[in-house]
């Protein structure tokens, strides 16, 4: 970490062009302003970290660059652009948004909310949380949905929830990301 930082400084004081290849995605999202995403010898995507973190350009890179890696869960796009989860729960998303039919949709651990209160079932999908991880500012559950897919929701730091305990969650679906069967993302705005 301590080697990164000296990189970014160097490179700051430098003010030039400097190419660093790295299969470390937190060195890339660090240290560049632009970053080429190469998959089997071929460029994936190039922009900026955030652009490439926000609005990845297929779901390999979307897999690629985040930690925790972006939660994918099938799914079918309806007319009208609702989507209907595998647990039978159903996201109204942009109608114009792609074709209907099946797809992947991606959503980061921060964009997955765990619900409180008592109408939190009927706003999200329960969900039996197995794994809770405490890192501080924030807590990382590791959740299965009732069709028995794994979804990481991140909650804040003084998180109460328990192993073993169902939780509700809900998903932004402004940060909604579809992926076609060729891995080709369709994205919220």
């Amino acid at each position: 970490m301590r080697t990164r930082v000296e990189l970014a400084q160097l490179h700051q004081r430098m003010k030039s062009t400097m190419i660093y290849v790295t299969h470390d995605q937190t060195e890339a999202m660090t240290l560049a302003d632009r970053i080429v995403v190469l998959n089997n010898c071929r460029i994936e995507q190039i922009g900026t970290p955030m652009e490439v973190y926000l609005k990845p350009a297929s779901r390999f890179v979307a897999g690629f660059v985040g930690s925790p890696a972006m939660n994918f869960l099938p799914v079918e796009l309806l007319p009208g652009g609702q989507l209907r989860l595998g647990d039978g729960a159903e996201l109204q998303v942009a109608p114009s948004l792609s074709a209907p039919g099946r797809y992947e949709l991606g959503i980061r651990p921060e964009a997955v909310r765990v619900l409180e209160g008592e109408d939190a079932s009927a706003q999200g999908s329960p969900a039996k949380v197995g794994v809770v991880e405490r890192l501080g500012d924030r807590t990382l559950l590791y959740c299965t949905l009732n069709d028995g897919t794994e979804v990481i929701a991140q909650d804040g730091g003084r998180c109460a929830v328990q192993p073993g305990e169902t939780v509700f969650i809900a998903f932004d679906t402004s940060a909604v990301h579809l992926f076609d069967r060729d891995g080709k993302a369709h994205h919220m705005q």
